[in-house]
């Protein structure tokens, strides 16, 4: 399936155009633009490019539903065909990930023998005590959601 997109709006008209959506069409989205949406977002900048998040994306009503009970009971969250999530990844500043960035960097050879050392000791534990601190709503929502479906 072809579905052909024009979302290119200049910075500003898009933030003057920018809207709450407190109701959505109940037309399911096409497969093939979940998949661009999610693969645009995976490719969001971010500091290192540790990339510290996780989509979830909830199709199922009852889990929307779920969700939508957990969400102050907004309406649009039970009536949005999909809801996207956007959870930090806590363990994105972990050693091993760190090693893995630097990896995938050498293996493009865009990675320099300084940079991978500046990124191992820049990572400090300043980071690691703002992941923990801002981070933890993830892991709740998670937590929330698996226990209001009995997990």
């Amino acid at each position: 399936m072809f579905v052909e997109m024009h979302p290119y709006i200049g910075l500003i008209e898009a933030i003057k155009q920018r809207r709450a959506a407190r109701a959505f069409k109940s037309d399911r989205i096409p497969e093939v633009i979940l998949q661009e949406i999610l693969e645009l977002a995976a490719q969001a900048p971010s500091g290192f490019n540790l990339q510290p998040w996780r989509f979830i994306v909830v199709q199922n009503q009852q889990n929307k539903e779920k969700l939508q009970a957990c969400a102050f009971n907004q309406r649009q969250v039970g009536e949005a065909p999909v809801v996207l999530i956007c959870c930090g990844d806590r363990r994105a500043a972990e050693m091993a990930n760190i090693t893995s960035v630097i990896h995938l960097g050498e293996d493009e050879g865009i990675m320099t023998p300084s940079y991978a050392s500046y990124m191992r000791s820049s990572i400090s534990p300043g980071i690691q005590a703002l992941r923990d601190a801002g981070l933890w709503l993830s892991d709740t929502l998670v937590n929330l959601l698996k226990q209001q479906a009995g997990e």
